[in-house]
């Protein structure tokens, strides 16, 4: 079951991060998205503890998705398909209107994703990421949307 997630969910969600991402928050920027506006969902178990999250900033009459990961142990479960909709559901709950994403353009698995979840490719954002073993190179961003 879903649930939502809190600052003092930090660390497992942290180091869950180093996990499943190229360029990973840390403890204390998800523990200060947490702490300052940020939004969002978790699911866990006895065995592994936090599997799934998702985190949101919303906005005035926005949201964007921060972050979201999946363990690599539960991945192509329709894990990531369920965060999403975690979100989702809050923007229509909240009358929110449109919900943003950024994802790396070589992430064609998220990408593929997200789409079939309703998002559109609205913008290619350039040199938007680092590329963590690419000695100063960049690469580029899908700017993503969903409307409610």
């Amino acid at each position: 079951m879903w649930r939502i997630i809190a600052p003092v969910d930090a660390v497992p969600l942290g180091l869950l991060e180093e996990k499943v991402q190229l360029t990973p928050w840390s403890i204390q920027n998800v523990r200060e998205t947490l702490e300052h506006g940020g939004i969002g969902w978790a699911i866990e178990n006895e065995a592994d503890g936090l599997y799934a999250y998702i985190i949101i900033q919303p906005a005035v009459d926005t949201a964007d998705i921060l972050t979201l990961g999946v363990h690599p142990n539960y991945q192509r479960q329709g894990l990531g398909r369920a965060a999403l909709q975690c979100a989702k559901n809050w923007l229509v709950e909240h009358k929110l209107e449109t919900l943003f994403l950024e994802v790396r353009v070589s992430n064609e698995t998220a990408v593929a994703l997200y789409q079939a979840c309703g998002f559109k490719i609205i913008h290619r954002r350039k040199n938007y990421y680092n590329v963590p073993t690419g000695g100063g190179m960049r690469e580029d961003a899908w700017i993503m949307s969903w409307q409610n």
